[in-house]
């Protein structure tokens, strides 16, 4: 829960990008719910992408309450649709969308390319986490840009790399999350 305290550098909303009355939510990457849960009151829908079975069934339990809002997508967001993976263009097609949360460990840069028609045809509010990979946030920075909407960075930065990553490379600072909107 701390990772979207105010001073966090993992925080999703800022006071430019957030979540409002009666907006429709696309939380890919989903995990436990915990920011699709705090936000649950005000949405009127919500897209939870998880494909994980275990955070499957806890995202079942957890949002049991609110099923006549919530859509649970067990796939992959991904560039490509078929088996298991989905992209984001296929799961809204003409539907409602302002808010778009995406936290799935290194894959943002393929499932925004399955997204660009959506991008592309809504005025979306979005947070893209940009630690997971070396430059993810220049270049998700300059996809989000080259579609005429805006950037800030969260506050701060994470501490990537050393030994806890499978290439062992060395530690660097990453900044958390980019957030986005068009006017």
């Amino acid at each position: 829960v701390m990772e979207q305290d105010s001073q966090s550098p993992h925080l999703y909303q800022s006071d430019k990008v957030k979540v409002k009355e009666g907006d429709v939510l696309l939380d890919v990457g989903a995990a436990e719910g915990f920011f699709a849960l705090s936000v649950i009151d005000k949405v009127s829908y919500v897209y939870l992408v998880e494909a994980d079975e275990e955070w499957e069934r806890a995202l079942r339990a957890s949002f049991r309450p609110y099923m006549d809002k919530v859509q649970i997508i067990s796939k992959f967001a991904s560039n490509k649709t078929g088996g298991n993976e989905v992209t984001v263009d296929d799961i809204i097609g003409n539907q409602k969308l302002d808010f778009v949360k995406m936290d799935i460990e290194g894959a943002e840069r393929i499932a925004l390319a399955g997204a660009v028609n959506t991008l592309k045809s809504h005025n979306l509010q979005c947070s893209i986490c940009t630690y997971h990979k070396d430059n993810d946030y220049s270049y998700i920075r300059d996809f989000f840009q080259s579609m005429n909407y805006q950037c800030e960075a969260s506050e701060g930065y994470i501490l990537c790399g050393g030994m806890w990553e499978k290439d062992n490379r060395e530690i660097d600072f990453r900044k958390g999350v980019l957030r986005s909107w068009k006017d």
